[in-house]
């Protein structure tokens, strides 16, 4: 039962990885990208000579070999007739706690007029306190 726990808990720790989180989301490029060349009919080498790319690079891509740039994914997308959609969109505040290694408990014993919770947890989380970013500006 406790060797259970300890591999589901790796899981759970792995996938909140930003590494797990970066090569789920280009397996997920991947595949949308070869559902949109394969929808419009193109082939590796025609999706290659529109980028201005090998047919090598392109099936490096398919197998997540590489390492895309934001600007060669745009050109992918660009290439089948489509466009490439980025953004951030919010994490529940129980994950952020989660992965910044703050108890609930801290959040609530910390006092009212000097820390909000989520300063508490920025604080713990991040590298840089906002009035540290904003003289840096």
């Amino acid at each position: 039962m406790e060797r259970g726990n300890t591999v589901e808990s790796f899981i759970r720790k792995a996938q909140s990885s930003d590494s797990y989180v970066a090569e789920k989301l280009k397996i997920e490029f991947s595949l949308a990208l070869e559902s949109r060349r394969r929808e419009v009919g193109l082939s590796y080498a025609d999706l290659a000579r529109l980028i201005g790319s090998s047919p090598a690079y392109i099936t490096k891509i398919f197998r997540g070999d590489t390492n895309m740039t934001i600007e060669t994914m745009v050109k992918l997308a660009r290439a089948t007739g489509g466009s490439l959609d980025l953004k951030i969109v919010d994490v529940p505040l129980k994950t952020v706690v989660r992965k910044a290694k703050v108890s609930s408990r801290s959040i609530a014993r910390a006092p009212a007029k000097k820390k909000s919770p989520i300063t508490v947890v920025h604080k713990r989380a991040a590298p840089y306190s906002p009035s540290r970013l904003r003289r840096a500006a």
